[in-house]
């Protein structure tokens, strides 16, 4: 008898546990996001994410140090959609009519500072124009006012981070090669500041038995 209700105990915690994970799981489901690929070149206005499959990372929603940390995506065997996480840039292309653009997100427009190195800014320039050049298997991101001996500054990825550098498309041309994918906008970002998901809060320091995330702004990820 003693055995059976050890047994019984041990299948009732089993199930308490569970039931204490299910709102989590609900969280972190409610924080996946689709992405669906877009044919050419996002149309003015669409909302989408920068993706790099031979690294399988999407662009960040912030700029830290010249770079924007990448964010895991994942690709679906079914489809050619991919599942995309909080923390992923939500961007936006404005047409200026001169076979370049402006990119932003959350309003903010993405700026070539160095040959290396980019910025999201508030107010738009020069340095804030790029070309969108079609690529054997994607697209190429390059600035038009950033260049080095190698090439035009591309945005590249390395070390799982986005930034550009000089490229002249002989060499490592999957890094530099970019693929589009759009997003419902008012799920992935409801609020319009570019960061897909729910943004973390920082708080004050955790106290002792404090349950918290951590989370890096570079990376855009916790």
């Amino acid at each position: 008898m003693r055995k059976h209700f050890k047994r019984f105990i041990s299948a009732l915690l089993v199930v308490v546990m569970i039931l204490a994970m299910l709102p989590t799981l609900a969280i972190a489901a409610s924080e996946s996001f689709e992405g669906t690929p877009v044919e050419g070149i996002p149309a003015e206005g669409t909302a989408f994410v920068i993706f790099n499959a031979a690294n399988g990372v999407a662009m960040g929603a912030e700029a830290t140090g010249g770079k924007s940390g990448g964010v895991g995506a994942a690709t679906n065997e079914e489809n050619d959609h991919i599942a995309l996480r909080a923390g992923t840039g939500v961007y936006k292309l404005t047409d200026l009519g001169d076979g370049t653009y402006y990119i932003t997100c959350g309003g903010r427009y993405l700026t070539a500072t160095a040959t290396n190195a980019f910025e999201f800014k508030d107010a738009k320039s020069t340095d804030a124009k790029w070309k969108i050049e079609k690529a054997p298997a994607g697209y190429y991101i390059r600035s038009m006012t950033k260049s080095h001996s190698s090439g035009p500054a591309t945005i590249e990825v390395y070390n799982s981070a986005f930034s550009p550098y000089g490229f002249d498309g002989s060499t490592n041309a999957d890094i530099f090669t970019m693929k589009f994918y759009s997003v419902d906008e008012k799920l992935a970002d409801a609020d319009g500041d570019g960061y897909m998901g729910t943004r973390p809060v920082a708080g004050e320091k955790p106290a002792d038995g404090d349950k918290v995330v951590i989370y890096n702004d570079n990376a855009g990820m916790t």
